[in-house]
Order: C-alpha cells, then structure tokens, then sequence
C-alpha cells in the first residue's frame, strides 16, 4: 500500500515538473521562485526542507549500506523526485505495507 501511494506521488510529481519545465524551462522555474518575497520565502524553506531531507538520507543509507549519491543528485536536480525514489529503494528486505 505505502509503496503504492508513493509510486503515485512520484508519478504525479514528475508529470507536473515536466508540464512546468516544458512550458516555462528548467531555469525558468527559479526566475518564478525568486520573484517576490513570497516566492523567495516558500523557495528558501522548500531549499531547506530539501536539505534537511538530504542529511537524512545521507545518515540512512549509510547505516543501510546504500550509496545516497544518486538520491542526493536527484534531489539537487529534480526536488522531492530523490527522497521519494529513496523511499522506494531502502530497505527492500523489509516489507512497506
């Protein structure tokens, strides 16, 4: 079930930032993120929220034995698409419902 919803979060996820960056291009999210200070506030705490997540995964693999460079990468280049693909690749001996 949870492998279910996150396969369906992903999904839609990369759906939405393949509209956004077909329409506006990959650097042209960034000029909309940064235009008003509204914009910048959500973008900071989307960075640092992002960050926090990457620490996270970092620490996780490691005691897992799984390299969190890719996932890490990802994050740095397509957002919640890394922590969400980590999600689904840790653990696989363990069952997620």
């Amino acid at each position: 079930m949870t492998k279910t919803i996150l396969c369906t979060v992903l999904a839609g996820f990369l759906l939405l930032s393949g509209v956004v960056v077909s329409q506006h291009g990959y650097w042209g999210f960034y000029g909309w993120a940064l235009h008003n200070s509204a914009t910048k506030l959500l973008f900071i705490d989307l960075v640092l929220s992002l960050a926090l997540i990457g620490v996270w995964i970092a620490a996780d693999a490691k005691e897992s034995k799984i390299n969190a460079v890719p996932y890490l990468l990802l994050t740095l280049a397509l957002g919640v698409a890394g922590p969400l693909l980590y999600l689904l690749r840790r653990r696989p001996n363990e069952q997620m419902d």
